[in-house]
């Protein structure tokens, strides 16, 4: 219950980020399910907000550093968002987004960063086309018309993009994976 509380609030959060700031997303949005095995990422993290230059300036920060992360997995950098050390499931506050990468082992954490073992299990995978800047409008889709729609269930906290070899920033054909853990209900 907890975990579907987050996804909600987080998923509100989403949307209104996208029809405040956005608009409304295209149906068009490419959607495949995939089981994948728990997996750890080794970043930076913060206390999620609204505020998107939060986020750029993450992001900033972590791609000045990642060259410190050992034992990378693939060039891919993702964006993971999870219950932080202060989440309160009652207000849905205090969530926390790390942007990493995936590694096979973490003998060594560099200064500042953290390491953090995502759950697995099965998940719908969202392709964003377009700038990083609209991603709010795919979030609009995702737990708005589709969620409803889809006859599947967010399972658990966390959710996370991948920014892999599609992805270029300034690109408005720009590929950023958007990966729910789900269930199907129906």
């Amino acid at each position: 219950m907890k975990n579907q509380l987050f996804l909600l609030a987080l998923a509100f959060l989403m949307l209104y980020l996208s029809t405040s700031l956005y608009g409304n997303a295209e149906s068009g949005i490419k959607v495949r399910y995939e089981e994948r095995k728990p997996f750890k990422i080794m970043g930076l993290d913060i206390m999620s907000s609204s505020d998107s230059e939060n986020y750029a300036q993450l992001f900033t920060d972590f791609v000045a550093r990642m060259s410190e992360i050992e034992n990378r997995v693939s060039d891919d950098i993702y964006g993971l968002s999870f219950p932080g050390k202060d989440f309160d499931a009652k207000t849905m506050e205090g969530s926390n987004y790390l942007v990493g990468m995936a590694v096979s082992d973490a003998t060594q954490i560099p200064k500042g960063m953290i390491l953090r073992e995502t759950p697995g299990g099965n998940f719908a995978i969202f392709e964003h086309k377009g700038l990083a800047q609209t991603l709010g409008e795919t979030y609009g889709y995702i737990f708005g018309k589709w969620i409803f729609s889809s006859g599947m269930k967010p399972t658990g906290y966390e959710m996370f993009e991948v920014y892999g070899k599609d992805y270029a920033p300034d690109n408005p054909d720009s590929i950023i994976e958007i990966w729910v853990p789900v269930f199907k209900y129906k």
